[in-house]
């Protein structure tokens, strides 16, 4: 998909969550320009900031205003109205970065807790063994070291009990809020287009790499699934792609969806 057709979805998007298209237009050019921040470094000040130190400086809470469902390419910034709107809903905790910052201003790497039950590559921790290594690089393509640090940041509240997946259709009725602060939920915010280009990865590649490993720690800690919204509803999504992929690991099938207290479970 070329960038103006790109552009022209988010613009629609943004327009359809009741934005006018001057807004809208200038949502888009703040996330151009925290796209860009986040890919070449930035000297301010006499002072040069990484791709990392950048990213995080040009968003602390951007998990209000993001695609239209998991994985959609509609990922809207945030604007000064929407930071006001996510204070208002408790919507504002910040996306972990990739990497910490530790004494004397050195980064520190992430590496991801891999649970029992789940057979990663063996040289690898952080990389299941259906994916493929090749240079170091999974799938050829995005660094071992890279790719522990995104998966540690692709997972909010990671010691929670239940996972919970579903859509994103307003800032009031989203899988993020329903999850709130007591449940795991898988989120990539605005990182998920900078993976994209500059890994040079496909939706399907995303989905392989980070949405079903998620998947496959929930399942191996045994953690409760839910869903927001009800998966069957939503065809051709990543959330049925998701539904798919856990029927096929739990040997369960869409007769074993049930709905009690606001979500569905899986028997």
């Amino acid at each position: 998909m070329g960038d103006k057709s790109r552009r022209a979805i988010r613009l629609r998007e943004l327009m359809e969550r009741g934005y006018s298209e001057e807004e809208a237009q200038k949502i888009l050019i703040e996330q151009d320009i925290r796209a860009m921040a986040s890919i070449a470094p930035i000297v301010a000040g006499g002072v040069q900031y990484g791709a990392a130190r950048a990213m995080r400086a040009a968003s602390d809470i951007d998990d209000i205003v993001r695609r239209h469902e998991l994985g959609d390419e509609a990922d809207p910034s945030f604007s000064d109205t929407d930071m006001e709107i996510a204070e208002t809903l408790n919507e504002d905790a910040p996306r972990k970065p990739f990497t910490d910052e530790v004494d004397g201003g050195i980064m520190e790497e992430k590496i991801i807790d891999t649970p029992d039950g789940v057979q990663n590559q063996g040289n690898y921790p952080s990389v299941p063994s259906y994916l493929e290594v090749s240079d170091g690089k999974v799938g050829g393509k995005v660094p071992v070291d890279d790719y522990a640090e995104i998966r540690t940041a692709s997972i909010k509240n990671p010691d929670a009990d239940s996972m919970t997946l579903g859509k994103y259709f307003s800032p009031t009725d989203s899988y993020i809020v329903r999850a709130g602060k007591d449940s795991s939920y898988f989120d990539l915010g605005t990182d998920w287009d900078i993976i994209q280009d500059k890994y040079q990865l496909t939706e399907s590649d995303m989905f392989e790499y980070f949405n079903k490993p998620a998947l496959d720690d929930a399942i191996a800690k045994g953690k409760t699934i839910r869903f927001s919204h009800n998966p069957l509803k939503f065809k051709g999504t990543h959330l049925a792609s998701e539904w798919k992929y856990l029927k096929q690991q739990l040997n369960v099938t869409d007769a074993d969806l049930f709905f009690e207290g606001g979500f569905w479970y899986v028997k």
